[in-house]
């Protein structure tokens, strides 16, 4: 067991407590002059780190709980290993398994808040040490999309019955592989935002943002697809308030979830791959399926603003996640556009 890295023994006792150190280290995030960060979209930086802290609460079960002061290289390699999740010694074997993607992104993350806590004379070294240096807090990761055989594999696998819950899951997924729409938006779908009619139907998406409030046209298939479960939704009496004129309900007739969306999406995903004998991707959700389309506009030719206008975005820099998938002809504007010098006319 390597020695413990904490150096100040107030601190454990209890004068920095975990909650503190992310929230200082969130306000210097906020207030740098490069890829800021909002609490709002600090969520997930949250969660990872409490995730962490819980897991040494318990030290994996192996141990006496671990102040995250105390933390070692070998308590980092053991919750690596395990899986970085709460309830990692419970996964069972059916469950999918952790991608090395997310322990990459776990093992990043929490080596900045730890420099940050070398920073501030907290620490020696920090526990994730071996993690590659990052770029940035915000990761320039290449987004994953799905390539023509594979999408061509999973509109193939798309439900054909005629039950209800099959012309739901039906359109769910083709207005998913048609829009681009996230998986928040789809779940906030309200009867009134479906409109149009014979071959074409159009959705119109609300949001937070301005740049979120967009309208929408399906093409035919998913059109045909998304009216055909509206036919069927209509006669569907939800009970819960606030939820009778969303879209896409399940059995029990409640609004569905993102969690639900997700599940539906990696189940046909993986059946998908699995009947057309490929590899199984890193991910296989709503968001890699919006990618894939994204990324077929551009390279179709769509004029880089208008996939802005339907993807939702604020500007082409949202597209550096996909750079690596787009066609150089494409992204060339966006590429002197955000690296050209503030001081160039």
């Amino acid at each position: 067991m390597s020695e413990p890295v904490a150096l100040s023994a107030g601190a454990v006792d209890g004068g920095h407590s975990a909650e503190d150190h992310f929230e200082d280290w969130l306000v210097n995030r906020a207030n740098a002059a490069r890829d800021p960060i909002s609490a709002s979209s600090a969520k997930p930086y949250r969660y990872m780190w409490r995730a962490w802290c819980r897991w040494l609460a318990s030290a994996g079960g192996r141990d006496e709980p671990v102040h995250w002061l105390l933390a070692t290289s070998e308590h980092a390699q053991r919750y690596l290993q395990q899986g970085p999740s709460p309830a990692a010694s419970t996964r069972k074997s059916r469950s999918a398994p952790i991608s090395e993607i997310t322990r990459q992104r776990y093992q990043r993350f929490l080596h900045i808040l730890y420099m940050h806590a070398l920073h501030r004379g907290l620490v020696r070294e920090s526990p994730f040490a071996g993690a590659e240096e990052p770029l940035s807090v915000q990761e320039q990761s290449e987004g994953q999309i799905f390539h023509a055989i594979q999408l061509q594999a999973i509109a193939e696998s798309l439900p054909s019955g005629m039950q209800r819950m099959d012309v739901r899951d039906r359109a769910i997924l083709s207005v998913l592989l048609d829009a681009a729409i996230t998986t928040s938006e789809l779940c906030q779908l309200r009867l009134q935002h479906v409109g149009g009619h014979l071959s074409k139907v159009s959705l119109s998406i609300d949001g937070k943002r301005t740049a979120q409030v967009r309208t929408l046209q399906l093409e035919p298939r998913a059109s045909a697809a998304l009216r055909h479960w509206m036919e069927i939704r209509r006669g569907i009496t939800v009970s819960r308030p606030g939820e009778e004129d969303v879209v896409f309900v399940s059995k029990k007739g409640r609004a569905m979830t993102n969690h639900s969306i997700f599940h539906l999406v990696s189940t046909t995903v993986r059946q998908a791959f699995k009947a057309h004998h490929l590899d199984m991707p890193n991910h296989i959700g709503a968001q890699v399926l919006r990618n894939s389309r994204l990324v077929h506009w551009l390279n179709a030719g769509m004029p880089a603003d208008e996939v802005v206008r339907r993807a939702g975005f604020k500007d082409q820099k949202s597209f550096r996640g996909l750079r690596g998938h787009i066609d150089p002809a494409v992204l060339q504007p966006l590429r002197v556009r955000t690296h050209e010098p503030a001081s160039a006319k």
